[in-house]
Parts: C-alpha cells; sequence; structure tokens
C-alpha cells in the first residue's frame, strides 16, 4: 500500500545544535545566574542559613544552591585562609 504524501514537507536546519554565552549565566552546572549564585551564598555564608531552606525560597534542588555557594564561597577563603580558624574538634548528633 502506497504512503499519502505529506501535506508539509520536512524542513531540515543544517546547523545541529548552538550555544550561547551570557557574562551572568555561570558556565557548567550551577543552573542559577551570577547575581543569584552570590545571594544564595550570601545566605547559607554570612546569615546561616540552611542550603535546604534557600534552594526551597528559590524553588530549586539542594545540589543547586549548595554548588553555588561552593563556587562562589571558595574564592574568598582562597584569599585569606586565616579568616577561618583551624579546626580543633568536631562533633556529631546522633541523628
Amino acid at each position: 500500500m502506497a504512503q499519502a504524501p505529506l501535506a508539509v514537507p520536512a524542513v531540515f536546519c543544517a546547523v545541529g545544535s548552538w550555544a550561547e554565552q551570557h557574562e551572568q549565566i555561570p558556565p557548567g552546572s550551577h543552573l542559577l545566574t551570577t547575581r543569584a549564585g552570590r545571594w544564595a551564598t550570601v545566605q547559607v555564608g554570612r546569615w546561616g542559613r540552611s542550603v535546604t531552606e534557600v534552594a526551597d525560597e528559590l524553588g530549586c534542588d539542594w545540589h543547586t544552591v549548595n554548588r553555588a555557594a561552593i563556587a562562589f564561597g571558595q574564592a574568598p577563603i582562597d584569599d585569606d585562609p586565616d579568616r577561618i580558624p583551624t579546626v580543633r574538634a568536631l562533633s556529631l548528633d546522633e541523628t
């Protein structure tokens, strides 16, 4: 049995994919703009909010906020290693 011809011809693009870069969107898998990532880092680092709480407020996943806090929070620590004193004891709760 013969197939009926397509009503609309298929159009194919010569370019298979494309990408754009913008200075406010960080590379990799951060998934937050630079502004949002820095804001989340301040919330976690300076104000002591939990990563979960900030992720809930932004409507994103815990890993997204944690990656941003590590990425944006590491530079100040590297610039001034004496900013954080040496850990002398570490305790864990029972849960």
